[in-house]
């Protein structure tokens, strides 16, 4: 009788557990149907206005702080490539050096590590081969989009 008493305990055990998952997954559907109907009356963002709006805020704050105690090089590239994206267009590497605000041998290290990152990729001009362009990737396109998705719009940009 023990061991039917023991089965029986178990299936009650579980079925609580399973009842409490049940009530966790309920939970977290109907706050994704929340979220789902909110974004569904929520114009498209656009984005490389969003990234615009965001690097010029970044910027302004050297108005009020000395900007060398504010680094984030590779967020700046990041913004900036976003913020001039249109498909297929890459961006001259000196453009990315010039918003990073920072020297061109620290910009190219952080243009590598966004490279190796698979968030950027490079590419030579077929005319200059001293010259380099960089561009979002697909992956790096995609992570930046998701990101501006999650946070609060800075910018009238909603399409």
């Amino acid at each position: 009788m023990s061991r039917q008493e023991s089965a029986v305990e178990r299936a009650q055990r579980l079925t609580a557990e399973l009842a409490q998952e049940l009530a966790r997954i309920s939970e977290q559907t109907s706050a994704m149907r929340q979220l789902l109907e909110r974004d569904a009356h929520r114009a498209p963002l656009d984005y490389p206005a969003e990234a615009r709006t965001l690097f010029d805020d970044r910027r302004r704050r050297a108005d009020h702080f000395d900007p060398s105690i504010f680094g984030e090089p590779a967020w700046d590239m990041m913004l900036d490539l976003l913020g001039t994206y249109k498909a297929g267009r890459s961006v001259p590497v000196s453009n990315c050096c010039a918003a990073a605000a920072v020297p061109s041998d620290t910009a190219i290290r952080w243009i590598r590590h966004l490279e190796r990152r698979g968030l950027v990729k490079l590419l030579p001009d077929p005319f200059d081969e001293r010259q380099l362009y960089a561009q979002l990737t697909e992956n790096g396109l995609a992570r930046m989009k998701t990101y501006l998705d999650t946070v609060p719009p800075r910018s009238e940009a909603r399409a």
